[in-house]
């Protein structure tokens, strides 16, 4: 892995899904910078997508017009992403346990999203701030 020179590197975007193309882009472009491999790159890349997908989706209502903080920070332990974001409180505990059968049977991939971040990035965190967001 390279060392690198500018961190940390800070991004705000709408609170819009039509960001999302912004926020990925500039995930692939930290990692190619930080010289993460091809398979690396795209777990990390799949589980920024699902959580700011899932701030978008449930902490803000259609006609919120807010931002979204996303915080990359790269050292030698790696890259840590963090999403800072003044929408309602999102409590992980109270989101459905994604279930295969669940998804077989009755056509529900409720609590994929959070699956699939727990999945491919090494740690999730949810912190709620109070009135200075999460």
């Amino acid at each position: 892995m390279k060392r690198f020179p500018f961190s940390p590197v800070t991004l705000s975007i709408p609170s819009d899904l039509s960001s999302l193309s912004i926020l990925l882009i500039t995930v692939r472009e930290i990692c190619r910078l930080f010289q993460l491999g091809e398979n690396e790159s795209m777990q990390l890349e799949l589980g920024v997508e699902e959580a700011f997908s899932n701030i978008v989706k449930y902490s803000f209502s259609e006609n919120d017009n807010e931002v979204v903080r996303a915080t990359f920070v790269c050292d030698d332990l790696g890259i840590r992403v963090e999403l800072h974001d003044y929408g309602a409180p999102i409590d992980p505990e109270l989101f459905p346990v994604y279930s295969v059968d669940s998804l077989r049977d009755n056509y529900q991939a409720r609590g994929l999203g959070l699956f699939l971040m727990r999945k491919f990035v090494d740690e999730t965190e949810f912190v709620n701030l109070g009135k200075h967001g999460k």
